[in-house]
């Protein structure tokens, strides 16, 4: 379909007035009129099924499917963000497909692994909050590729592994991204904040 906005069916094709009513009718008139009709139907098939793959639609399963969203306006549009998530093993994996919010208790010291990045040459990024649960001792979190070979790159200031200190009432908050799937982790420290 060379035009997505107009449909290639053509109707005009299928001869209304045949047959004739009260008369011997040519059965070619009925081949034809057959004929055009199998085209039309196999024309919306075809337009339907595209539009099935690749148009947005309003539930649950929404998913373009790597597709590319272009030339668009975005208004009151969010990030999925999780809330509950509580940490107490050492790796933890956080998953870039589920979320691109962490908040999160932390309760052992920890490396996190993020996986599931976008392929590459697209921008994954994530934010992650975290809070100690415990003040009995100073928890600390570091950052490990998800790829064998893969390299975190840090901002200058932000060391690794990180103290979140022994304070049970603050979040530390971390941005993460990278354009190669993950091969390149970036990591920045973002500040730490302290509940009243």
């Amino acid at each position: 379909m060379s035009n997505p906005t107009q449909s290639g069916i053509n109707a005009n094709t299928i001869d209304a007035t045949y047959p004739v009513a009260g008369q011997d009718n040519d059965s070619q008139g009925f081949r034809n009129n057959f004929s055009a009709i199998k085209t039309a139907l196999l024309t919306a098939t075809s337009e339907i099924t595209n539009l099935q793959l690749i148009t947005a639609v309003k539930n649950d399963t929404n998913d373009f499917d790597g597709n590319l969203l272009q030339n668009a306006i975005l208004q009151n549009v969010g990030e999925y963000a999780t809330n509950s998530v509580t940490v107490n093993a050492n790796p933890w994996t956080l998953y870039y497909n589920s979320a691109n919010y962490y908040q999160m208790t932390i309760s052992t010291s920890t490396s996190f692994i993020i996986d599931n990045w976008p392929a590459s040459s697209i921008l994954g990024k994530m934010r992650l909050a975290i809070t100690p649960t415990t003040s009995s001792f100073a928890t600390t979190m570091t950052f490990e590729p998800a790829i064998p070979g893969g390299q975190i790159w840090k901002e200058g200031n932000t060391s690794l592994p990180f103290s979140l200190g022994t304070m049970t009432n603050r979040a530390t908050v971390f941005d993460l991204w990278t354009t190669d799937g993950g091969e390149t982790t970036f990591v920045k420290f973002i500040g730490t904040y302290t509940g009243t």
